[in-house]
């Protein structure tokens, strides 16, 4: 949540209680083999703000051949939508990618 909140105060745009909206923003896929929780994690960052993760279920899909392509210095892209709302004082969001098939890895 603390990067999503990052990535909004960044560009000027408060969270309101009526909700906004950044479209097709573009966002970076990190592997993370380290992760103690789960070594096939997959971090979302737009711009240096970690803004979530992929779900386990996906990420185990392309942990794989997105570690491959940043040993190889590449960084791999997407398209993400961010949501966010305040909601009695609680900061409500979603992160919505758009990325390639995990076998074009």
């Amino acid at each position: 949540m603390k990067g999503i909140k990052r990535v909004f105060q960044q560009f000027g745009m408060p969270i309101s209680d009526r909700g906004c909206t950044f479209e097709e923003v573009e966002c970076i896929l990190s592997p993370e083999p380290w992760n103690p929780h789960d070594p096939n994690a997959v971090a979302v960052m737009v711009g240096s703000h970690m803004v979530g993760y992929l779900p386990t279920e996906l990420a185990v899909d392309y942990a794989h051949g997105l570690a491959r392509l940043a040993a190889k210095g590449v960084l791999t892209t997407g398209v993400a939508r961010l949501w966010a709302k305040t909601d009695a004082g609680v900061v409500r969001a979603r992160v919505t990618i758009l990325i390639p098939e995990s076998h074009q890895f």
